[in-house]
């Protein structure tokens, strides 16, 4: 490909000229330009080295143009927010993450020098980092392609033996960190942190801590149960929480927080955090592990539970379809004739389930497929512990606890116990305020077109969809014909995407 379409010709002089013009422009129009730029170097297979200086050159001005617009876009809802302003936080996301992306790509070139190249392993790990940090206070949809690269810069850096070597580099915004690993774990403390459920100035607090403290995470190949996370390096995720039974892979990094722990639990830590917020972020450095090993100890309570949302909307589906069978005969039993017996069981999908006056709920039909747990009680009230036999779950998955006498509740699962040699698990679920009900997508078109509604007192309303690439200020139609918009993301996990919507 020819240069004849950029704006300047590859040299370090035009280059300059070039970015002085666009001090006449706007912070979003100059990310246009750039942006384009970009792309187009991208695609250039020659001149490398060229190449490499000028992304260097253009990388200042990126990170201004980002922060500028980063201050002048945020908000804390966007239900004021026009399709313009949110093209605008796309861009701005787009123009840190393909920058990222440019530089990567030397990594793989085989005749450009190693010290640019570990440059480059450095440059782009600190711009995910970065893409990172915007992409969770505008609460859009996380990249995965950006976790699958950093696994890959992890790997090259171990194998080039640079992962704790000092960088040489001229650029002032990257200073405070020197080496790929600390870098890495500053993406990874940010990521452990779970920002998504935060409002942005915690958030950019939640960025300064990772990258002040980070060094006090270990990182290690070797299994052991004091690992609090671990980040598969070929996966697209990120890192997750660890419970009592770990993977043992060569491509898991286990991760551990206890020094992190004990130092954020120190009078030696200091910050302009409440206390709610340093309670959060000790919760969420220790995995939920200090949660977990804290039951109250009181009466049990039996219930049943599912996990998985596949059959958390069956049973909502179905035990919603019954409550409408209930009212509709119960509606026609107060007006019918004497002379009719209209109390006999209504008939189901042939016949498959079937309620009378005497069935107590019609949700019992259901609660034989649901795992029979003791509900314990701890000191947060926000959670509790499921103790149960055996069975198959994971930290991130959604569950639902289900009884006859009380309406379903859906929860998440954030840690995982096993307390004796049979096998006994203690689930840590987060309670998820309000009633779920099941809803089915008509437009955007989509291959997972389930859906489980939050509803609430409050306007405020939230929804979970299977994970899917969705955009803020999406207009979701349900086949019931109700619709809402995306407003935010506000978590997510392998098992699922939670919006707030309105």
């Amino acid at each position: 490909m020819t240069t004849t379409k950029l704006p300047f010709e590859l040299s370090e002089e035009s280059t300059t000229s070039w970015l002085q013009s666009l001090s006449q422009l706007s912070s979003v129009n100059s990310a246009n330009q750039i942006n384009k730029v970009i792309k187009l170097l991208r695609a250039i297979n020659t001149d490398a080295d060229k190449i490499f200086r000028i992304l260097i050159q253009l990388t200042p001005t990126v990170i201004y143009i980002s922060t500028d617009i980063e201050s002048s876009h945020q908000t804390e809802s966007n239900k004021n927010a026009n399709d313009k302003s949110r093209k605008v936080e796309k861009l701005c996301i787009q123009l840190l993450r393909s920058l990222s992306l440019a530089f990567y790509a030397f990594t793989t070139k085989k005749s450009f020098p190693d010290d640019e190249k570990n440059q480059c392993l450095y440059i782009a790990l600190q711009l995910i980092g970065r893409t990172q940090r915007i992409t969770t206070i505008f609460h859009q949809f996380p990249s995965t392609t950006l976790w699958k690269k950093t696994g890959e810069i992890f790997i090259s850096a171990q194998n080039r033996n640079v992962f704790q070597q000092q960088i040489k580099h001229k650029l002032k915004n990257f200073k405070s960190l020197s080496t790929i690993e600390a870098v890495l774990k500053r993406n990874i403390l940010f990521s452990i942190l779970a920002p998504y459920q935060q409002h942005a100035d915690l958030i950019k607090e939640l960025f300064s801590i990772a990258e002040q403290h980070a060094h006090l995470l270990n990182l290690n190949t070797t299994y052991t149960t004091e690992n609090a996370f671990s980040w598969n390096i070929n996966s697209t995720h990120p890192p997750y929480a660890t419970g009592s039974a770990q993977l043992r892979n060569d491509s898991i990094i286990g991760i551990n927080t206890n020094e992190l722990l004990s130092f954020t639990q120190s009078t030696a830590f200091s910050s302009s955090l409440k206390k709610e917020a340093l309670e959060y972020i000790v919760c969420q450095i220790s995995g939920y592990r200090e949660l977990i090993n804290s039951p109250v100890p009181s009466d049990f309570v039996i219930n049943h539970l599912l996990v998985g949302f596949i059959d958390i909307l069956k049973y909502l589906e179905e035990t919603e379809k019954l409550d409408k069978i209930q009212q509709i005969s119960s509606q026609l039993a107060k007006t019918a004739s004497p002379n009719y017996n209209l109390l006999n069981p209504v008939e189901l999908n042939n016949n498959q389930f079937s309620l009378n006056q005497n069935t107590p709920n019609s949700s019992d039909n259901f609660l034989s497929e649901a795992e029979v747990v003791k509900i314990l009680k701890i000191k947060n009230n926000q959670h509790l512990i499921a103790e149960s036999n055996p069975m198959a779950c994971s930290i991130g998955d959604l569950t639902l606890l289900c009884a006859s006498n009380h309406p379903p509740e859906l929860g998440i699962i954030r840690q995982i116990r096993i307390t004796n040699a049979s096998g006994t698990n203690h689930i840590l679920i987060e309670k998820i305020t309000g009633t779920p009900l099941s809803g089915r997508i008509n437009a955007p078109e989509t291959i997972e077109n389930q859906i489980i509604l939050i509803q609430t007192k409050t306007s405020s309303s939230e929804v979970f969809i299977a994970t899917n690439k969705f955009s803020n200020g999406t207009l979701i139609k349900l086949v019931s014909e109700e619709s809402f918009t995306l407003d935010k993301l506000i978590d997510h996990s392998p098992f699922y995407m939670r919006y707030q919507t309105y």
